[in-house]
């Protein structure tokens, strides 16, 4: 018994240590990648110089007859901040190598808790050891392949899909052992990170069928929302506040879409891979009935999640791909897991 304990939990240390580091890559490839400039010796630099620029962005709370994409990121603006005061302060410690440091710790902990929360999700429903044993190596190879292919070249909005990424991750772990108060406290998180998170609530019904006074702590989000955005209230009564009017000419969304056959392609390349996993993980689950119940709620969630992404993001925007990646991951190792019972 000594023994079993001491491979799991070495194994669970090899995985971390493997996954903590392709975090550090990937922020790093992004932080290059996104801050090369010629007028900056480096791209550390050219980071740390735009952070007053995005302060007085957030800062900047008034309304227009118009708006692009950019101007819904206003109501971000409270992880957004205290990502930034961490840098800044960083950077008064130990200069750019303290703000490129800080960078790199903060989202590969954002990406280490998102696989955490995943394999805890899949321990939990799986609820077997001996299986768990033969389908954790594949959840962690899967998390880190889906991962590399987002996070593979320049992507916009980096942090704020980590962060949601994470949330999500989070928040389906807590539905399943049903804690509600760090399932509001994941969710508010969210939602101040952007708005899309709204959609996490919905993960608590999956394991909550039960009515009872819980359900009233689901307005906290929406409360803690207003609070912190109610000064632009007017703006995101104006839908295009949201869907970017003044992007038209961009590959923006299906809002904007300008022939159907280059949407399909573009469709098809960008989500395609992801899609199909999910829609036959979901058919095989209703065919064999492998935990059908909590895969369906789980790819209803995929779908829903993937329609706000097509009416209000770019269809070449990777990054929000990663958001959904516990949800695939999950789906995928729980099926797995069920087959293996199955054939047994």
């Amino acid at each position: 018994m000594k023994k079993n304990h001491m491979q799991v939990v070495l194994r669970w240390a090899v995985q971390l240590v493997i996954v903590f580091i392709v975090g550090v890559i990937i922020a790093r490839g992004n932080l290059i990648v996104n801050n090369v400039n010629s007028d900056f010796p480096s791209p550390y630099e050219n980071f740390y110089s735009h952070l007053s620029d995005n302060d007085n962005y957030f800062n900047d709370r008034s309304c227009s007859n118009s708006y692009t994409l950019e101007d819904r990121k206003k109501v971000r603006w409270v992880v957004k901040k205290i990502l930034n005061t961490i840098y800044i302060k960083s950077y008064e410690l130990f200069g750019l190598g303290g703000v490129a440091s800080s960078f790199l710790l903060a989202h590969a902990m954002f990406y280490v808790l998102c696989f955490i929360f995943i394999k805890l999700t899949i321990i939990k429903i799986v609820d077997n050891p001996k299986i768990m044993a033969k389908v954790e190596d594949v959840s962690l190879l899967l998390f880190l392949s889906l991962s590399l292919i987002i996070f593979n070249g320049h992507v916009s909005e980096f942090s704020f899909s980590i962060i949601e990424g994470f949330c999500i991750s989070a928040a389906l772990y807590f539905s399943k052992v049903g804690r509600i108060i760090p399932f509001i406290f994941i969710t508010t998180l969210g939602v101040l990170n952007r708005e899309s998170a709204f959609l996490i609530l919905l993960l608590w019904p999956i394991f909550n069928l039960k009515i009872n006074k819980n359900l009233l702590y689901l307005l906290i989000p929406f409360i803690l929302f207003y609070f912190a955005n109610h000064d632009i209230l007017t703006c995101m009564l104006d839908p295009s506040f949201f869907m970017g009017d003044l992007d038209d000419e961009t590959d923006k969304s299906i809002y904007n879409l300008q022939g159907i056959l280059s949407y399909v392609i573009r469709f098809i390349f960008n989500y395609g891979i992801f899609l199909i996993l999910m829609t036959t993980i979901f058919f095989m689950s209703k065919k064999r009935q492998i935990f059908r119940k909590e895969i369906k709620c789980i790819y209803m969630l995929y779908i829903l999640y993937n329609l706000v992404f097509l009416i209000f993001t770019p269809m070449a925007h990777m990054s929000i791909k990663y958001i959904v990646i516990s949800l695939i991951v999950v789906s995928t190792i729980i099926y797995k897991a069920g087959l293996i019972v199955n054939d047994k």
